[in-house]
């Protein structure tokens, strides 16, 4: 019965996100001239990007003991998070503001779904995040000098874990500055802030530019850089592999734990926008 029990939970599941993702990827096929405009808007911040990084390297050989390559990987993989984060995570925690404010939860509370992970997984735009990466990435590959960096077999792997590992972590940063929304009615300016911290500090700053105090924070309270500047730093074999696997997998677990006794309070305390 138990085997049988989480095998439904796992189908329920991906039920939901293959759906979503379906119904989002076809919905994202018509908006043909959008998708253009992302292309090329994408790739193009890639390519002034790049040459920044290039601009920033004429006179010195290192920042933050990352070189060149070094921190164009790190551009890349800060890259990889934006996109991933916002077909995935960003747009459902703004659609979940709405969706409080306009009554739209009440149709999902009353279905019998698992509310919180429908939310979460309600939109997955995988077609948002091929046009949006994929372009520039290749830009990246092939300008960064490979043999250069200090990459393993093993800190690809350990790198893969402690990236998705960031990703709950930072899903639940944004969940938890959507929060407020239940109690008070709005979150889009606190929405706005953790955009705020994601861009500025996710993807611009390695993690080894900051000092201690700083490290911790962005990777535990505030956890914007664990799977930008934590998952670079392990990638290049700058931070111990097997510390930072466990302590990346503690913070997202710990997380989806506070994320789950969040939602079950905020439903109690919530009065339906239709009522």
């Amino acid at each position: 019965m138990k085997h049988m029990g989480f095998k439904d939970f796992i189908s329920e599941r991906w039920q939901i996100i293959k759906i979503n993702t379906v119904e989002t990827f076809m919905l994202q096929l018509s908006s043909i001239f959008e998708n253009w405009i992302v292309l090329i808007t994408s790739f193009f911040f890639v390519i002034i990007n790049i040459l920044f990084i290039n601009v920033l390297f004429t006179n010195v050989s290192t920042i933050a003991t990352y070189t060149k390559d070094q921190m164009i990987l790190f551009s890349l993989i800060g890259n990889l998070s934006f996109f991933i984060n916002i077909a995935w995570s960003a747009d459902n925690m703004a659609s979940l503001i709405y969706g409080v404010n306009k009554g739209d939860l009440d149709l999902i509370l009353s279905k019998p779904l698992p509310s919180l992970f429908y939310v979460t997984f309600r939109k997955i735009d995988i077609f948002l995040f091929v046009k949006g990466f994929v372009p520039g990435a290749i830009a990246y590959i092939v300008i960064i000098k490979w043999f250069s960096l200090n990459i393993t077999f093993e800190s690809c792997l350990a790198a893969i874990v402690i990236f998705i590992a960031g990703q709950i972590a930072l899903n639940f940063f944004q969940f938890l500055c959507v929060i407020p929304v239940f109690f008070r009615g709005s979150a889009e300016q606190l929405m706005s802030l953790s955009w705020a911290f994601e861009y500025n500090l996710g993807r611009m700053i390695p993690l080894e530019g900051l000092d201690k105090f700083f490290r911790i924070l962005f990777i535990t309270l505030i956890p914007v850089m664990i799977s930008t500047g934590l998952t670079t730093s392990v990638l290049l074999n700058k931070s111990d592999l097997l510390l930072s696997i466990l302590f990346s997998i503690v913070v997202s677990i710990v997380f989806i734990l506070i994320k789950i006794l969040l939602w079950k309070f905020a439903l109690k305390n919530y009065t339906s926008a239709s009522s």
